[in-house]
């Protein structure tokens, strides 16, 4: 991934929290499916980027699942919106999913400015 594709990816990567926080209880069966393999796709990119051990790997992993989300944006767009008193189990752990793969990508980026 170029450097100038980073911002691009990162901006893609806030898609996925935005499209994973627009779940709700009340979800249909394709709904919920949708955010099955959301979850699935970040668990995966999770697993990815905290496997590497170089910056660069981990943005071409972040990359593959912006690019997925893009891919995909039409109908992970008909999620329902998030209502201000219910917490949804998946928004929750979309939201540590993203911790920790945000945790691991910065572990990353330090490593890379001391060396």
């Amino acid at each position: 991934m170029t450097t100038t594709a980073v911002p691009v990816a990162a901006a893609r990567f806030a898609l996925a929290a935005t499209l994973l926080a627009a779940g709700c209880s009340s979800a249909s069966a394709k709904q919920a499916r949708d955010q099955r393999l959301v979850i699935a796709a970040l668990t995966e990119a999770r697993d990815a980027v905290c496997a590497c051990t170089e910056l660069a790997c981990a943005e071409d992993a972040e990359g593959r699942f912006a690019d997925f989300l893009l891919l995909h944006v039409d109908r992970f767009k008909k999620l329902p919106a998030p209502t201000a008193t219910a917490v949804d189990a998946t928004a929750t752990q979309a939201a540590q999913l993203d911790s920790e793969l945000r945790t691991c990508k910065h572990r990353l980026a330090e490593a890379a400015r001391a060396s």
